[in-house]
């Protein structure tokens, strides 16, 4: 047992989690200072300090979890000496009259939001965008027919002209909305089917972010099944990045993505994973989840992990009312899962790939940058609020800022979630921000309430704190002083 109060901390303070996510449009960075001299300073006349509203897990029989989900940051990992200090602090306490190492102690809790100031409480802080994501519509072809996809498959597809016109697009609304970096999304459809117009069109786009002295990113969202090792080599070579849904093994997989004439595509989008990894590609593995695909999906999850390859799990969409997910399904899925995921704990953070529109290291009130750091560009210039509402065009890429268009018409609409009913009381609020508004829309026709997928979050988190605390302690070695 422990003689000193030890305190470990996950390293996702101020990043997002999902920052590996490709299929993400919350790349973001927080701009509140929570640092402890800042703290200390703003209150000399007292540093008087007392707990914050913290969810407290057990891990071990000498180990527990503490978070603070109103501001997020870090998930704390404390002895039980440690916790005894952080329960001291259950009335308020002057800082300097503890003597050493607690005071120590304390002040990293201080910094983690286990702590905050009598006088100033710590309050939910949302983070400053720094990305615009772009997703470019590079075609509505595809080879697959996914059960649950939402584009009109036609032969229409963008032009090279369209494209360079919606990048310099984007790059204008970039330096107007003072954004460092442009996140370039090439999807579809199927956007390999058209590489050639992908590959010239982030050629262009490294062309103009120099010019305009912004970062340049781009992702690849495909099916992997049209990928050649030669075609893997041209993508590393570029240094794109690329995402590859795969949905389970084997039938479960070929249940939700078949190709059109009804034959399975795991075999082949298995076999893209391994050209991908000789390639040297790293590709992130998006898995659209059902109440039906979860049964298999620790399946999947075991074999991923091994591998080191970052994944993230996303609840399918759209959902209609009328026929509104299991979520007793999913609950069940999602724990055996977990399970997995503890028999073989990665060294990175879950946090924020495991539970759709979770994100966990910075408090938000909003899921997503719909209407904020967000642009969707079709095959013909039109620009939309989401992927999902295609045909709800805005404005279109000869604007002289879409994205202040969308700001002010956007078609979807994504308000925060102390405005959502179902949402204001809830003590995980900052970290699903209510979930996916349109998804809210779908189910009910309001985007103020909460995600048909509420009761799946509210289960799953203390869940998912638990497995963060376990992978924290396996890689600080306290798990093997303990065994």
């Amino acid at each position: 047992m422990d003689l000193e109060p030890k305190i470990y901390r996950s390293s996702t303070s101020g990043k997002s989690t999902r920052a590996n996510n490709s299929d993400c449009d919350c790349d973001c960075d927080c701009a509140c200072s929570y640092d402890v001299l800042e703290i200390l300073e703003n209150n000399l006349n007292s540093n008087v300090f007392m707990q914050s509203k913290v969810r407290r897990l057990y891990l071990t029989a000498d180990y527990q979890v503490l978070f603070n989900p109103t501001m997020g940051r870090d998930v704390v990992v404390v002895n039980d000496i440690a916790y005894d200090i952080w329960n001291s602090f259950q009335k308020p306490m002057v800082l300097e009259l503890l003597p050493s190492p607690d005071y120590e102690i304390a002040v990293k809790m201080i910094q983690t939001g286990l702590l905050e100031s009598e006088k100033d409480a710590l309050t939910a802080c949302n983070p400053v965008r720094e990305t615009l994501s772009v997703w470019l519509h590079i075609t509505n072809n595809c080879n697959l027919r996914c059960t649950y996809c939402y584009v009109n498959k036609t032969n229409d597809h963008m032009s090279l002209e369209t494209g360079m016109a919606a990048i310099d697009a984007a790059f204008r609304s970039a330096l107007a909305g003072g954004f460092r970096k442009v996140t370039l999304k090439f999807a579809g459809g199927e956007p390999t089917l058209r590489l050639d117009t992908v590959f010239q069109l982030h050629a262009y786009g490294l062309q103009v972010a120099a010019r305009k002295e912004i970062e340049l990113d781009a992702v690849i969202l495909s099916n992997g099944v049209n990928l050649s090792q030669e075609n893997m080599d041209a993508i590393q070579a570029r240094g794109l990045r690329l995402m590859l849904s795969i949905d389970g093994l084997g039938i479960a997989h070929d249940a939700q993505r078949p190709f059109l004439g009804g034959q399975g595509s795991y075999e082949k989008v298995w076999k893209a994973l391994e050209r991908a990894l000789h390639s040297g590609l790293r590709p992130f593995i998006s898995i659209t989840v059902t109440d039906e695909s979860v049964q298999d999906l620790p399946n999947l999850i075991s074999q991923l992990l091994p591998m080191g390859l970052p994944f993230n799990l996303n609840f399918a969409r759209p959902v209609v009312s009328g026929k509104l997910p299991d979520n007793q399904k999913m609950i069940a899925g999602l724990r055996e899962t977990f399970r997995v995921i503890e028999a073989n704990l990665p060294e990175y953070s879950l946090l924020g790939g495991v539970l759709d529109r979770s994100f966990f290291s910075t408090a938000h009130e909003q899921p997503c940058g719909v209407g904020e750091s967000y642009l969707v560009v079709d095959h013909r210039g039109q620009v939309a609020s989401c992927q999902m509402s295609l045909g709800q065009s805005v404005t279109d890429i000869y604007a002289d800022d879409p994205l202040l268009a969308l700001k002010v018409l956007g078609s979807v609409k994504n308000p925060p979630v102390d405005e959502k009913e179902g949402c204001s009381q809830c003590e995980w609020k900052y970290m699903c921000a209510g979930g996916c508004p349109l998804t809210a829309y779908q189910a009910t026709g309001r985007y103020d309430v909460a995600s048909p997928f509420c009761e799946v979050y509210k289960v799953m988190y203390p869940e998912l704190l638990r497995l963060e605390g376990l992978r924290i302690l396996k890689y600080s070695g306290a798990l093997e002083e303990i065994a």
